[in-house]
């Protein structure tokens, strides 16, 4: 393994429980378990009890084996979101999907397409939550996922 993909020293498990959340397989995520990591932009835990409540994020969403959806939020003074998608697979450079800016009340959505995946995102706030709604089809197969990221400021 390479020395840059080490980025804590912290114990695997002990960074889990702050970083990573899983949500069951049910309607909302398509029947598909979903795995989802996330962290503030310095890095702070976003789950359990050292989590900290945040407007900027880094989160990671698992879908279909490898392929990862990478999604970066930055909330401004007015209380706008600049959200950026993107995707990767395992050796791969990550793929920019798109970018939008709005108000997380009304959503923001980012369409997207290409050669493997295409559709809709659309990030927004719910009961104190930071959401995420797919609308789409990654690697041929059609997924329709609403699911809470990390506890929103």
């Amino acid at each position: 393994m390479s020395e840059q993909a080490s980025k804590t020293e912290e114990p695997l498990s002990t960074w889990l429980e702050g970083h990573h959340r899983i949500e069951p397989a049910s309607a909302k995520t398509n029947d598909t378990e979903l795995h989802i990591y996330a962290q503030t932009v310095g890095g702070d835990p976003v789950f359990g009890g050292a989590a900290k409540y945040m407007a900027d994020a880094d989160v990671a969403v698992s879908l279909q084996g490898a392929l990862t959806l990478e999604l970066h939020i930055e909330q401004d003074r007015e209380g706008n979101l600049t959200c950026r998608l993107g995707c990767a697979v395992p050796f791969h450079s990550p793929v920019l999907l798109g970018e939008a800016k709005g108000s997380p009340a009304a959503g923001v959505p980012i369409s997207f397409q290409s050669d493997i995946v295409r559709g809709r995102a659309t990030v927004y706030h719910k009961d104190g939550w930071c959401w995420l709604h797919i609308d789409g089809a990654v690697l041929g197969k059609h997924l329709n996922i609403d699911t809470k990221l990390y506890r929103f400021l």
